[in-house]
Formats: structure tokens, sequence, C-alpha cells
């Protein structure tokens, strides 16, 4: 069973993309068992999420099956495979995760007329741990406000950094993930050649930075925060002023 194996629990993997990625590489389990495993999540909670609109589990199970052939047939060295992955062409951001190893198991749900920061989508899926990533666009908080309702992350990146071939211009596409170190290696492998490049990995000067924070916008289509919102967000304030000196406003 997947579970016994290590970086496997309760049923489905755990671990950052990078920690995963090592058990096909080295044969400690196969691209198809993660995979199985990631499809059995999504079967067991879509029921509840109801988020997926089309699965694609049979072609998911076949794309791993071909990884772990190869990688069983020694043609592709560990380094090689950090390199050379098989993939097929799609939609530029799509092409450029499956060229880097992701295999896509499911679309998501998308709210009637993107007029609506629900979650019964690929956020609900991956918090539900049914999957490690999630790729979507962004207007007014799609790649963000789900994200941060379901306790993962997503991150909306500056126009133009990725590709956004065949989409309306004012969208942003971007990824969304279950572990924050994950962001900065997808937006790695998603970004479009020949943008600047970005110190992903470099250091933050965090007393250099300025933070603001509001309880209500005004607005008639949100609630201001509750309680427990508040709470959590005095604590936060509190952190930094004492960690880094920084008056929030």
């Amino acid at each position: 069973m997947v579970s016994a194996v290590s970086g496997v629990t309760a049923g489905y993997p755990v671990g950052s993309l990078d920690v995963l990625a090592e058990h096909p590489k080295k044969q400690e389990i196969t691209s198809e068992e993660v995979v199985a495993a990631y499809i059995d999540r999504c079967k067991e909670v879509n029921t509840y999420v109801n988020a997926i609109v089309e699965p694609r589990y049979d072609a998911a199970l076949r794309e791993a099956r071909s990884i772990d052939k190869m990688i069983a047939s020694s043609q592709r060295s560990v380094e090689e495979l950090q390199h050379e992955n098989p993939a097929k062409k799609d939609a530029d951001i799509i092409r450029q995760a499956r060229a880097a190893g992701a295999i896509p198991i499911a679309v998501t749900n998308t709210p009637q007329l993107c007029m609506s920061w629900e979650t019964y989508n690929n956020s609900a899926l991956i918090s539900a741990g049914a999957s490690l990533i999630g790729l979507g666009s962004d207007i007014a908080g799609s790649l963000r406000l789900p994200p941060m309702f379901t306790g993962i992350y997503g991150h909306k990146p500056t126009p133009r950094l990725l590709s956004v071939e065949d989409f309306e211009e004012y969208f942003a596409l971007g990824p969304i993930t279950r572990y924050a170190e994950d962001l900065s290696l997808m937006l790695k492998v998603l970004k479009q050649p020949g943008s600047p490049e970005i110190p992903f990995d470099k250091p933050v000067d965090i007393s250099k930075l300025k933070f603001y924070y509001m309880e209500s916008d005004g607005s008639n289509v949100s609630d201001a925060i509750g309680p427990d919102v508040r709470r959590a967000m005095d604590m936060a304030r509190e952190h930094i002023k004492r960690t880094y000196n920084i008056d929030v406003k």
C-alpha cells in the first residue's frame, strides 16, 4: 500500500515537490503510485468539496507509467530527468509545468462569471491533500483569496512574468501550492522565457518593508472580519512590531 512508503501519510503523499520528486527518481516509489494515491484522495474528498469538473485519471496514470518505464530503463539519469521530461503541446504554462515533470490529474471548478471567491475548486482539493500544486488565473483575487480561505498558498505574479497566451490580458496566471516553499519553485518553472530575472531565493530584509492592514473595505459584497480573525491580525501586528520594530498601519 502506498501509505506504507516514506513520504506518504493517511493514504496520500505529503511533502513539498522537491521531497516528493526524489522518491520516483530513486525508485523508492513509482510515479504511478504517487499519482494513484492523489487520484484516490481526489475521489475521497471531491464528494465534499465538489471541485473537479473534468477528471483525467486514466490519462494521468498512463503518463505516470511512461515516466516509470523511462526511469526503469535507465534511459535518463536523475540529472537528465530534471531537465528532460515528456511533455505535450499545451498552453505555455501547462507546457512548462509538464516539461518540469508535472502530471495534471483534473480540471477544477470556476465560479459562474468568475464573480465569486468561493473555495469549491483547486484550493479545496489542494488543502484536502488531493494535490500538491494547481494553476489558476487572477483578476481581483482568485489566486489569493481561495488559498487564504483554505490554509494554503497562492501568488498573483507580476503582469507578463508568466505567459498569458490565448488569455485576456487583464488576467494573470499563477500557482497555488500546499507548501509555501513551492511557490518560488513553481514561479521559476513557469516564468516566461526572456522575462526579467527575479531573485526568488534571495533573503528579504523585512526591516525595510512597510505593512498595512484593514478590518473592512466598506464593500457590500464582503463582510468585516470576525473576532477570531481580528485576534489573529493583532497577534501578527504585535509579532512584527516586537521582532522587526516596524509599526503596522
